[in-house]
């Protein structure tokens, strides 16, 4: 029999899809509370089916390795492939913790994105689904997600295709880049390269594995805890850098002449009981008061030159717009600092300006 490339990743889509929901279901049934028999019986389950997917690998690895040799199609004799299988059990890790992590999984059998969510969820993951493309493109528009999964092979739009939309979207945005992870049941050679080329970052076959899932997660959370770490040393820096900017300050004299130390002076009480009434909010929880108090906050701020300040408000603003108190503390101490530094500039600022204006 003569396999073409294009037959054989058909075939293995077309196997790798039900395989994934046997693999799966069967792991989210030994999870549960089985009596000691049928627990045996979901063993067997799992072992029978990883054995076929192991199979299933080594033929389509066999395949593979012939086509980059011959560059033709090529007859594929039993015996040659009998030669290639191999057994292995399955290794399944205790699902890991990943508190808060935001993720988006694109994929359009309902079985996959069932096991897919269930897993995520067993690691305290936020979850989202989407069937297809269009609607992982909405989604990624309307939330912040710090990983997508995405299925390759999808109607209306496929993994690829959505995944060059969505770099699209963030650099047209200026956004940070989410990585994405293709999901896909072909693993013909010549695969992984097409997910690279699509912007798409890392890649799991199907059936998925829950191990396998979890060292994805760990890698890209490694990485996306250290981006945010780099990000907000060089926001830190910045902050440094700059408490006042004296450019607004002389634009503001020129405004306001003899209200101009008044202006100061009042905007320093009144960032000071902001500052209070924002640390209120936080430890309430009320994102209704903080959204209030930070925007009020902001405006005056940037009126004044204290761009940085009203950036760190402009920050509550969205965190309480999203109503995410998720490590708004460690932020609230940066501002707090910030805010303490701004006031003694101003201060510092007034004393000499009308000393220098009462010569």
């Amino acid at each position: 029999m003569v396999l073409t490339q294009d037959f054989l990743a058909d075939l293995s889509h077309k196997i790798r899809t039900p395989l994934n929901g046997v693999i799966g279901m069967t792991k989210l049934l030994q999870d549960t509370a089985l009596s000691a028999e049928q627990q045996s019986y979901a063993n067997i389950i799992a072992l029978s089916s990883d054995n076929l997917l192991d199979s299933l690998n080594d033929i389509l690895k066999t395949i593979g390795d012939i086509k980059e040799e011959e560059t033709v199609q090529q007859t594929i004799t039993r015996e040659l492939l009998q030669e290639k299988l191999k057994n292995l059990k399955t290794d399944y890790n205790t699902p890991q913790n990943f508190y808060g992590l935001q993720i988006l999984i694109v994929e359009d059998n309902l079985v996959n994105h069932m096991i897919a969510k269930r897993l995520l969820n067993n690691c305290n993951c936020m979850v989202s689904v989407a069937e297809n493309g269009l609607e992982a493109l909405d989604l990624v528009k309307e939330t912040v997600f710090d990983l997508i999964f995405m299925d390759c092979q999808m109607p209306k739009m496929d993994g690829y295709e959505a995944t060059r939309k969505i770099i699209e979207y963030e650099k047209s945005n200026n956004l940070n880049h989410v990585p994405i992870v293709a999901l896909t049941a072909n693993v013909m050679g010549g695969d992984v390269e097409k997910c690279r080329a699509a912007g798409m970052d890392d890649y799991i076959s199907k059936p998925i594995k829950p191990k396998i899932m979890v060292d994805v997660i760990l890698r890209w959370k490694r990485a996306l805890l250290t981006e945010r770490a780099d990000k907000e040393k060089a926001e830190k820096e910045k902050r440094h850098i700059l408490l006042i900017d004296e450019n607004t300050l002389t634009v503001l004299h020129a405004m306001t002449e003899d209200n101009f130390i008044p202006i100061l002076e009042s905007y320093i009480k009144m960032a000071g009981k902001g500052c209070d009434a924002i640390f209120d909010a936080i430890i309430a929880k009320d994102a209704v008061r903080l959204r209030r108090e930070s925007h009020s906050l902001k405006s005056s701020s940037r009126q004044i030159g204290a761009l940085q300040i009203g950036e760190l408000a402009a920050e509550f603003e969205k965190r309480a717009i999203a109503e995410n108190f998720e490590g708004i503390s460690y932020l609230f101490e940066d501002f707090s600092l910030l805010n303490k530094r701004v006031e003694a500039h101003l201060k510092n600022y007034i004393e000499l300006f009308l000393e220098s204006n009462s010569v």
